[in-house]
């Protein structure tokens, strides 16, 4: 498995403390939509000998275009709230979905946690979430 991690963070008894409010939250390899990767239907659509042209798609969700991808994952967003008890904040895109990874600034005060969610996306709108609580020694 592939588990969600926080770069800046350091483990002591089980938990993770970050020594600043600003984190790189990563998840590589964490979602993966194996039926979209491993059949390919994401790459580009293969020119057929003897079908017109004009009978591509060419706008769209899935166009003729390779469909932009993670393991087949096309988007990530991420939410924060603080640990335990905080109503999640808004979800918000990640700025390079082929990166995983996405900077936050946590302002939370020293001694509190937080949760980060995750969540994935593939072309057709299913989702996966999945989160990580980090606490804060500053």
């Amino acid at each position: 498995t592939h588990p969600l991690g926080i770069e800046e963070a350091s483990k002591q008894g089980g938990i993770l403390w970050a020594h600043d409010s600003k984190v790189t939250v990563f998840w590589k390899g964490h979602f993966v939509n194996s039926r979209h990767d491993n059949n390919g239907w994401l790459l580009p659509v293969k020119e057929v000998a003897g079908v017109d042209q004009a009978y591509d798609h060419t706008k769209g969700i899935r166009s003729t275009q390779q469909v932009v991808n993670v393991q087949g994952i096309v988007n990530f967003q991420v939410a924060h709230a603080a640990f335990p008890g905080g109503a999640r904040g808004e979800w918000t895109a990640v700025e390079d979905v082929l990166l995983q990874s996405q900077q936050l600034s946590l302002l939370y005060p020293d001694g509190d946690a937080a949760q980060v969610w995750i969540k994935a996306q593939d072309v057709v709108g299913t989702e996966a979430t999945d989160s990580i609580i980090i606490h804060f020694d500053t």
